[in-house]
């Protein structure tokens, strides 16, 4: 195994770890500073946080396929690009966008990493 190999599934073992509280827990997501309003809300955070990143992470890891690592790095890229255009026009609590952005930015980087390695 190469060095981008190992890069993009420890991405993807990342995002997986990252995800698969909030398919239990979702209510985690409030010690990143977001509540959702009733049930609807906490409905598409378990979906969203948990649901759609582990399997973003499942299918990297299962078919190990170069556009699989290339569209959830992609995702998560977008993710990290649009949480930074909201600090600057949604003015959230600074310190817990930083660490989230870069946590997606971080890892969106390791998973593109796969679409090289494959």
């Amino acid at each position: 195994m190469d060095v981008l190999q190992l890069l993009s599934i420890v991405g993807a073992v990342a995002l997986a770890l990252a995800a698969a509280p909030f398919l239990v827990r979702p209510h985690l997501v409030e010690n990143l500073g977001v509540t959702a309003l009733n049930g609807n809300g906490w409905l598409e955070l378990r979906g969203i946080y948990g649901g759609v990143l582990f399997a973003l992470a499942m299918v990297c890891l299962v078919t190990r396929e170069p556009y699989t690592f290339l569209s959830a790095g992609a995702a998560l890229l977008g993710f990290a690009v649009m949480g930074f255009v909201s600090l600057a026009v949604d003015h959230p609590k600074l310190s817990q966008g930083l660490i989230v952005n870069v946590a997606h930015a971080s890892i969106g980087l390791l998973l593109l990493a796969g679409f090289w390695a494959w």
